[in-house]
C-alpha cells in the first residue's frame, strides 16, 4: 500500500497531463480564446474593406478635383456664359489708279439663336408683328434649326430699313432668341468691267466650314472665283469674339470679354479700269472675244477683257433658280471668262515658237530656204498653204511676214515635236500662272507622251506638222499668248500678276530666259516687219505714229476642216475661223504685250490687227511715261487724237 501510495497510483492524479480527457472536454475560459480569435478576423477584415473604400472615396474625389476639374468647371462657365462670333470686315478692292473696284455697304438683318429661344414658331409669331416673316421663312428656319448647333444664329430676313431695324432693336429685347445685327454686303463699283477677274462671292463649301467653324456664321460668304477667291485668306480677315454672361434661360445678362475681329486687307490691283471700259466697248461689235494686255517689264497686267460679260452685283445676293439658269444659260455665256479659260487653237501666233525652236536646236538659219508652191506633200499627206498659189522661195524673215505655211511644216519637220514642245513651255504656253488667280485652263502642249498616256496610241510625224503651225491639238488661253509674247519681247520668263497687298509693291526683274538673244532678235525684227513692212500680213494693225512702231503677228486658226467651194459667208458663223493677234510696242524698248481674239472672227490681219492697234494706242496714251513722249511738241496732233479725248472724258489721268 505505501509503495502504491508513494507510486502516485491515483488515476486522476496519472492522468493530469495533456492527455488529460477532462482537458478535452473544455473549460469556459477555452471558449472565450476561441471567440476572441474570430473576432480579431472580423475586425482586420471590416479595417481593410473600410481602407478600402476610403481610397477609393478618396481616389475618386482627387480625380474629380484635380484630373476632371477644368472639364466641369468649363462645362459650369458654359452654362453661365455664351459666346459669339464677330465677323471680320472684308477687305476693299482698288486698280493700279486708286479707284474703289470692291467696297462693302452695311446689311441689317434680324437673327434667330435657337439656344435662347423657349418655342422658335412663338419667337417667329412673335416678330410677325414687327416685320413680315412668311410661312416659307419660318419652315425654312424651322428646318435649319432641326440640323445644325442650336447656338449658332439663324438668318431670319435682311436687307431691312433702319425703321424695322431700330424697331427690333427695342421690341426684340423681349421676343426670346431674336436679336438685331449688322453685317456686310459686298459692293462692286465697276460690276460689268470687272466681272471676270475680281469674281464674287458665294457661300463656303463643307472643307471650308470643317476648317473655320466661324463661316458657319449667317450671311458669312467667301471668294467664289477671280480674285476674291484667289486672294480669299487676305481679304477675309479673321472673326473675334465677344462674351456674354447669361441666366438660365439663355439671355444675355452682361457683355464680359471682348476680341474684336481682324478685318481684311486691302488689296491693289494692276489693272487699269479706264483701259477696261475703253476696251470692253471696242470689242462690243462682236459676240465673242478677249484681250489681255501686260507690261512687259513687270508682269504687270493692265487690262484683262472677255466680252459678253455680266454685273457681278446680281450675285452679291441670293439669286432664284430662274435668273440664274437664264444667267448660265444665255447665248454667248456671260458667265464664261474668255481670257484665262477660253482654250483655242493659237494657229500662226505659234510661228515664232517653231521658228525660235528650230534656230536654238540649230536646224535652220536665217539663210535656210523652203519653196512654197502652196502644198507641201508628205507621205501621201497634202499639207495646204493659206496662200493657194504658193509663196515661192521662202527665208525665215519673210516666212514670218507673210506668215508662209508650208516653210513652218517644213522646219516643224526639222526641230522635231519634242524640242517644239519644250520651246512652247520655256515660252509659257501649257502652264497654269501663280498668280493668284484660280480657275485657270493650261491650254494644251502635246507631245508623243501625252499622246500615249491620253489617247493610248503613237505619236504621227504629220500632229508634228500640224504643231508647227499652231493647230492639230494645240491650245492655249489669251493670257499665255501675252505672256509668251511679253517673253519674246524681252528675252525674260515674265509672269503675269493681277493684284498685291501694298499701294506700292515693288517690280521684281524677271530672270532672263534661256534663249541666244541672237535668235530672239531675229523674230522680233520679224515681228516687227509683219506691222510695219508693206508685204506684211499685220498691215492694218500699224499705229501710224511717226518714229513709234509695233511689233506682231497676225493668226487664223481654224475651227473645222476648210469647206472647199464655200466662201466666209456662206459658211455658218460658230464654224468660222478664229481670229487672233500678238503684238507689242515699242517694237524698241517694249513696253506693253497685248493678245487678241475674236471668236469666229474669220481673219486675224483683218479683223484682230484692228482692234490691237486701237487697243495699244489706249495703253501707250494711257501710260504715264509714253504719254508725254506723245504729246511733245514734235508730234502736236496726237494729245487731241479721239482716244486720247475718249480715256480722259472718261476720268483718264
Amino acid at each position: 500500500m505505501s509503495q502504491l501510495h508513494q507510486k502516485g497510483t491515483d488515476p486522476r492524479a496519472s492522468q493530469s497531463g495533456h492527455g488529460s480527457p477532462y482537458r478535452k472536454m473544455g473549460t469556459p475560459l477555452d471558449a472565450q480564446s476561441l471567440q476572441n480569435k474570430r473576432f480579431t478576423r472580423r475586425t482586420l477584415m471590416l479595417g481593410a474593406g473600410g481602407l478600402g473604400l476610403f481610397g477609393l472615396l478618396a481616389s475618386k474625389l482627387y480625380n474629380l478635383q484635380n484630373i476632371e476639374g477644368r472639364k466641369y468647371n468649363s462645362l459650369a462657365q458654359d452654362n453661365r456664359t455664351a459666346t459669339r462670333f464677330l465677323p471680320s470686315i472684308r477687305g476693299k478692292i482698288y486698280d493700279r489708279t486708286k479707284t474703289l473696284i470692291a467696297s462693302n455697304s452695311q446689311n441689317l438683318r434680324v437673327l434667330l439663336i435657337p439656344d435662347q429661344a423657349d418655342n422658335i414658331s412663338t419667337s417667329l409669331d412673335l416678330l410677325a408683328r414687327t416685320i413680315p416673316v412668311s410661312t416659307r421663312q419660318k419652315q425654312r428656319i424651322l428646318r435649319i434649326a432641326r440640323r445644325q448647333n442650336p447656338q449658332i444664329p439663324i438668318l431670319v430676313t435682311d436687307n431691312i430699313g433702319w425703321k424695322q431695324f431700330a424697331r427690333i432693336n427695342v421690341l426684340g429685347k423681349r421676343i426670346p432668341g431674336i436679336i438685331s445685327d449688322i453685317s456686310w454686303r459686298r459692293q462692286y463699283h465697276y460690276g460689268e468691267e470687272f466681272a471676270h477677274i475680281v469674281g464674287h462671292l458665294g457661300p463656303p463649301s463643307e472643307l471650308q466650314l470643317a476648317a473655320n467653324p466661324a463661316l458657319r456664321l449667317p450671311g458669312t460668304l467667301v471668294g467664289a472665283n477671280g480674285i476674291e477667291q484667289g486672294f480669299n485668306e487676305r481679304l477675309q480677315g479673321k472673326p473675334g469674339h465677344q462674351e456674354f454672361e447669361v441666366n438660365a434661360r439663355g439671355r444675355n445678362i452682361k457683355a464680359l470679354n471682348k476680341k474684336p475681329a481682324s478685318n481684311g486687307e486691302d488689296l491693289y490691283l494692276t489693272i487699269d479700269h479706264v483701259l477696261q471700259q475703253r476696251i470692253l466697248q471696242r470689242l462690243s461689235p462682236y459676240r465673242r472675244a478677249a484681250v489681255v494686255a501686260m507690261d512687259v517689264n513687270s508682269g504687270d497686267v493692265v487690262a484683262i477683257c472677255s466680252t459678253p460679260s455680266f454685273d457681278a452685283n446680281i450675285l452679291t445676293h441670293p439669286i432664284d433658280e430662274k435668273r440664274w439658269n437664264e444667267l448660265k444659260d444665255a447665248r454667248d455665256h456671260p458667265l464664261s471668262d474668255k481670257a484665262t479659260r477660253g482654250q483655242y487653237p493659237p494657229g500662226s501666233t505659234f510661228k515664232m515658237v517653231t521658228a525660235l525652236a528650230a534656230l536654238e536646236a540649230g536646224v535652220i538659219t536665217p539663210a535656210t530656204t523652203f519653196k512654197c508652191t502652196g502644198v507641201m506633200e508628205w507621205r501621201k499627206h497634202k499639207f495646204h498653204c493659206w496662200s493657194r498659189t504658193g509663196h515661192g522661195n521662202m527665208r525665215l524673215h519673210k516666212a514670218l511676214k507673210q506668215s508662209c505655211d508650208v516653210y513652218f511644216y517644213q522646219t516643224a519637220r526639222k526641230v522635231g515635236i519634242r524640242r517644239l514642245a519644250a520651246m512652247a513651255r520655256q515660252l509659257g504656253l501649257g502652264d497654269v500662272y501663280d498668280c493668284g488667280l484660280p480657275g485657270q485652263k493650261p491650254g494644251l502642249i502635246p507631245d508623243p507622251d501625252w499622246m500615249q498616256s491620253i489617247k493610248r496610241r503613237v505619236w504621227f510625224g504629220g500632229e508634228t506638222v500640224l504643231a508647227g503651225i499652231g493647230q492639230g491639238d494645240v491650245l492655249t488661253t489669251p493670257l499665255q499668248l501675252a505672256v509668251m509674247t511679253a517673253r519674246l519681247a524681252t528675252g525674260r520668263k515674265v509672269q503675269p500678276r493681277f493684284a498685291h497687298a501694298k499701294e506700292d509693291a515693288p517690280r521684281l526683274v524677271p530672270p532672263k530666259l534661256e534663249l541666244k538673244e541672237a535668235s530672239l532678235e531675229l523674230i522680233r525684227k520679224a515681228m516687227t516687219g509683219v506691222i510695219n513692212d508693206r508685204d506684211g500680213t499685220g498691215a492694218k494693225a500699224a499705229l501710224g505714229w511717226p518714229g513709234l512702231q509695233m511689233a506682231g503677228k497676225t493668226g487664223t486658226s481654224q475651227v473645222r476642216a476648210i469647206q472647199r467651194g464655200k466662201t466666209p459667208k456662206e459658211i455658218e458663223w460658230k464654224y468660222q475661223d478664229h481670229a487672233l493677234f500678238v503684238a507689242f510696242a515699242p517694237a524698241r524698248n517694249p513696253r506693253y504685250a497685248i493678245s487678241v481674239i475674236i471668236e469666229h472672227g474669220k481673219s486675224g490681219g483683218k479683223v484682230a490687227g484692228p482692234v490691237a492697234r486701237d487697243v495699244m494706242k489706249m495703253l501707250l496714251i494711257r501710260d504715264p511715261v509714253q504719254r508725254l513722249s506723245l504729246a511733245s511738241p514734235a508730234q502736236p496732233s496726237i494729245p487731241g487724237h479721239p482716244d486720247f479725248q475718249a480715256v480722259n472724258d472718261r476720268g483718264g489721268q
